[in-house]
C-alpha cells in the first residue's frame, strides 16, 4: 500500500534527522571497554556506574562494561541530566532507586546499597526529589 510506504518513509526521514542532529545520542552512552571495543549503551539500561582502582564499571540490567578510558567527572558530564552523582565513586540512575535512607545516606537499587557522600548529599537529594516529582526525565 502506497500510503503505508509514505508513512514509513516519513518515519525513516525523521529518525535519520534525529541521528544527524544528535538528538538520539542524548539518551546513549558511548563507552570503550578495556579492550577498546566501543559500546553504545542506552542510559535507561544503566543501573549505576562505579569507579574502582582506575577503572569504571558500568552496571546494567544484564551486563557490566569495565573501562579505563574515562574519569568519573567525564562520565558525570557525559550522562548529565540522566544519572545522578551521589558519591566520588558512584553515579546512579534515579529510575532504579527503590529507597533512600537519609540517616545512613544509602540509596537502595535492587540488591545494591550505594553510598551517598557528604559532598554530594544535598544536590543528590534535591535532584532525586525533582525526579520523584516528575520534574526530571
Amino acid at each position: 500500500d502506497i500510503s503505508n510506504m509514505e508513512k514509513m518513509l516519513d518515519i525513516f526521514e525523521e529518525l535519520q534527522q534525529m541521528l544527524i542532529t544528535g538528538y538520539l545520542n542524548a539518551f546513549t552512552l558511548s563507552i570503550k571497554d578495556c579492550s577498546q571495543i566501543l559500546y553504545h549503551v542506552c542510559l535507561s539500561d544503566v543501573l549505576y556506574i562505579q569507579a574502582s582502582n582506575h577503572h569504571v564499571i558500568v552496571h546494567m540490567k544484564d551486563a557490566c562494561i569495565t573501562s579505563r578510558s574515562y574519569s568519573m567527572d567525564e562520565l558525570t558530564d557525559m550522562t548529565a541530566g540522566t544519572l545522578l552523582r551521589c558519591h566520588r565513586r558512584f553515579l546512579i540512575n534515579p529510575f532504579y532507586v527503590q529507597s533512600y535512607d537519609r540517616t545512613t545516606r544509602y540509596a537502595i537499587l535492587d540488591t545494591e546499597r550505594i553510598p551517598v557522600g557528604k559532598v554530594y548529599k544535598d544536590a543528590f537529594e534535591n535532584k532525586l526529589q525533582h525526579y520523584i516529582n516528575g520534574e526530571l526525565s
